[in-house]
């Protein structure tokens, strides 16, 4: 994501993002974390697709709208071993997530027909894992 700035934010994390959207309301974000502030140490990685639906207009944000999305793609790339062995600890076996042969960064794909909110728990889950790992 060369000549992109590093974003910080609150708690802090440390990141650099690219979002596209499409025709038909389709998405694809990618997020990169960082350990550090310049974004040179790489800890995880966020990768979604899926569909974002307009519902009404914000009461929060004045000019904006508030929005409805479901996943139908979701993976998680650790870079560190101890994002990894989080991580992999965390993962249930019933899930449909799969962890790629680790002979590299782990990652976790995750693609089930579960309900949208399902998906958002998991994703949510495992992402809190990530995070979490950055702090410890």
């Amino acid at each position: 994501m060369g000549g992109r700035r590093c974003e910080v934010r609150s708690g802090p994390e440390f990141l650099l993002r690219k979002y596209s959207f499409r025709g038909g309301g389709r998405f694809h974000l990618v997020q990169f974390y960082y350990t550090d502030a310049q974004c040179r140490r790489p800890a995880f990685s966020v990768e979604a697709r899926g569909v974002v639906r307009p519902l009404h207009p914000s009461w929060a944000v004045r000019g904006a709208t508030e929005l409805d999305y479901e996943t139908t793609h979701v993976a998680l790339v650790a870079y560190t071993d101890s994002v990894a062995a989080a991580l992999q600890n965390t993962v249930n076996g019933t899930c449909r997530v799969r962890a790629a042969d680790r002979k590299g960064p782990l990652k976790l794909i995750h693609t089930t027909t579960a309900s949208p909110d399902n998906k958002q728990t998991l994703y949510q889950r495992l992402f809190n894992v990530c995070k979490n790992q950055l702090v410890s």
